[in-house]
C-alpha cells in the first residue's frame, strides 16, 4: 500500500509541476510521428535506427524529417547506459529546406521504484546547421514510465 501512495504522490507532484510548461498555440494542427526499431548485438550492445516526421499546417504538410542511427553500450553498471548516435535533419523553414548533422552522446541512469521504471538521460549533440555556425547544446530528460500495462500489446503509460 505504501509504494501505491509513492505512485500516486509522484504523479501528482509531475501534474502540479508541470503546469508550468505551455505549448505554444496558434491554432494549428499537427501530427508528429517516431518509429524506431533496435537490434541486440549481443547481451550488452545495441543498435537502433529512428525515424521521425512532422507534418503541419492542419496536418497537411511535411515539414521535419529525422533519421537516428546509434549504438547503446549498458554493460558498465545495472543503472547506467552509454550511447553514440547520429542524427541527420531536414526541416522547411520559409519554404527552403535545411539540412542538420547532429552527433550526440547520451549517459541514461536508470532505476526501477515501486514498480515503476525511472530513468534521466543527458545529452550533449554538437549541431552542425548547414546556414548556422555549429556549436553545443546539453539537453536533459527524465522519464517516468508507471507500473501498469493495458492491452495485449502491454501498452505502458509514461510521463517524460
Amino acid at each position: 500500500m505504501k509504494d501505491l501512495y509513492l505512485v500516486f504522490f509522484g504523479m501528482v507532484m509531475v501534474l502540479f509541476f508541470s503546469t508550468v510548461c505551455m505549448a505554444f498555440d496558434d491554432g494549428d494542427i499537427q501530427y508528429w510521428n517516431t518509429e524506431t526499431v533496435s537490434w541486440n548485438v549481443s547481451d550488452d550492445w545495441k543498435v537502433f535506427l529512428e525515424e521521425e516526421f512532422y507534418f503541419g499546417n492542419d496536418a497537411g504538410e511535411f515539414y521535419y524529417q529525422h533519421s537516428d542511427l546509434g549504438v547503446a553500450y549498458s554493460g558498465l553498471a545495472p543503472w547506467l547506459d552509454v550511447q553514440l548516435s547520429y542524427r541527420h535533419i531536414f526541416e522547411e523553414k520559409e519554404g527552403k529546406w535545411e539540412e542538420e548533422n547532429r552527433p550526440h552522446f547520451n549517459v541514461v541512469l536508470k532505476r526501477d521504484f515501486a514498480g515503476m521504471q525511472i530513468s534521466n538521460r543527458s545529452r550533449w549533440e554538437y549541431r552542425d546547421k548547414e546556414n548556422a555556425s555549429g556549436g553545443w547544446r546539453y539537453r536533459n530528460k527524465l522519464t517516468l514510465k508507471l507500473p501498469w500495462r493495458f492491452t495485449r500489446f502491454n501498452l505502458r503509460p509514461y510521463i517524460a
